[in-house]
């Protein structure tokens, strides 16, 4: 089909899912990620091949592009059963498309993909969801879209490394069963916990950030994801081969990729309560219009005179809120607030109007210079010590 035809099925396809969002507020749809338009022809082919819920586009408009290469979001319809009500064989093969989609997607070109486990919101709320997000997601998909996470998995039988221990393990038989069953079980802690750190060591050069899954299931495997930017994981597999055969003994190696790089970037669908905006304004004693600048000077003044060497003086007497309450509200009303600077500024109904669901787009990885630890995710420079210290 000619390039021009796909685009015109594209927009009727969309242009149907908006009048049966109008239809049925109710119906939920789920958000899969975002793409660059350019190829977006050749992505939306190959994700279509995977059989599941009818695949949508909304393009953003030309002029929140801002001169870049413009943005389309992807996303499928949800049944109508809530999905804790569905049946297990259903909700796994529902979850199991959104996940092969997201494959897909990832090895066909740049893709920015949502959290599936924060994706889903009403079919209405969708446009002005997005209304509010293109500006933001074409940065992050510049920054984010080209990237890959693998999932590397060591695995090992435990009976070469309980013979290689025989000497340690004997002496725990004469005092019984339990003993010799905690003797044994401490042999495999050991050696889990050399090999982790050997793989650890071994990956950190090779990638851009790295994820210790901790017990892959077993006390003899060890699981590790990586990120990698697109193309890029033979220096993985080269330094995977370069392990030394003692930590790679009786030993198989998976990798499993390239992946979506959903335990380092993706999208989220938060919800803010029209209260708390109310609330957050009133922490932060905001006047009857601000931008982004003014939210900032205002919030930074707050902060100063909320810090605890200010508590008792004349202009925070009776204000009760912490330097914590402050930058919660500040962030909260950031993130409702347009991008840039507005000469008249905004009022608190605009915000208000704004709140409901909303995007969350995916923080920065530190570079990989210096210590750094995020929700389980760290630098490749951020090996831990203690583990580094278990290699002989």
């Amino acid at each position: 089909m000619a390039q021009v035809e796909m685009a015109q099925l594209d927009m009727v396809r969309t242009r149907r899912s908006q009048i049966e969002m109008g239809e049925n507020a109710m119906q939920q749809t789920r958000l899969l990620g975002f793409a660059p338009l350019e190829g977006l022809d050749a992505l939306l082919a190959a994700m279509r091949a995977v059989p599941g819920p009818e695949l949508l586009v909304h393009r953003a408009p030309h002029t929140a592009s801002r001169g870049g290469p413009g943005v389309a979001a992807l996303f499928q319809t949800e049944p109508d059963v809530p999905l804790m009500e569905r049946g297990r064989e259903a909700l796994a093969a529902s979850l199991g498309t959104v996940q092969r989609r997201l494959e897909v997607a990832c090895q066909a070109g740049p893709f920015l993909p949502m959290d599936p486990a924060a994706a889903c919101c009403p079919a209405a709320a969708v446009p002005l969801l997005l209304a509010s997000a293109w500006d933001a997601l074409t940065p992050a998909l510049a920054r984010h879209g080209a990237h890959h996470q693998w999932d590397i998995v060591l695995s090992w039988t435990p009976e070469h490394v309980v013979a290689r221990h025989r000497g340690e393990i004997a002496p725990a038989a004469a005092s019984g069963p339990a003993a010799l069953a905690e003797a044994v079980a401490g042999v495999l802690r050991n050696e889990r916990g050399r090999r982790e750190a050997a793989l650890l060591a071994a990956l950190a050069p090779a990638v851009l950030a790295l994820a210790a899954g901790g017990a892959a299931g077993a006390e003899t495997q060890v699981a590790v994801t990586v990120l990698v930017a697109s193309g890029c994981e033979a220096p993985v597999e080269a330094a995977l081969d370069a392990m030394a055969a003692e930590h790679v003994e009786n030993a198989t190696i998976d990798m499993r990729g390239p992946l979506p790089p959903l335990s380092f970037f993706s999208v989220k669908i938060a919800t803010v309560e029209e209260q708390a905006v109310t609330s957050a304004w009133s922490t932060l004693g905001l006047g009857d219009r601000v931008d982004l600048s003014d939210l900032h000077r205002q919030w930074r003044l707050r902060a100063a005179a909320a810090h605890p060497d200010r508590q008792h003086a004349p202009e925070t007497a009776g204000s009760g809120a912490t330097v914590s309450d402050l930058t919660d509200a500040y962030r909260l009303l950031r993130d409702l607030l347009p991008a840039g600077t507005d000469a008249e500024g905004h009022t608190l109904d605009f915000l208000l109007r704004r709140a409901g669901y909303r995007l969350i787009m995916p923080a920065d990885i530190a570079a990989p210079v210096r210590p750094v630890q995020r929700a389980g995710v760290a630098t490749a420079a951020a090996l831990p010590e203690s583990l580094l210290e278990r290699l002989p």
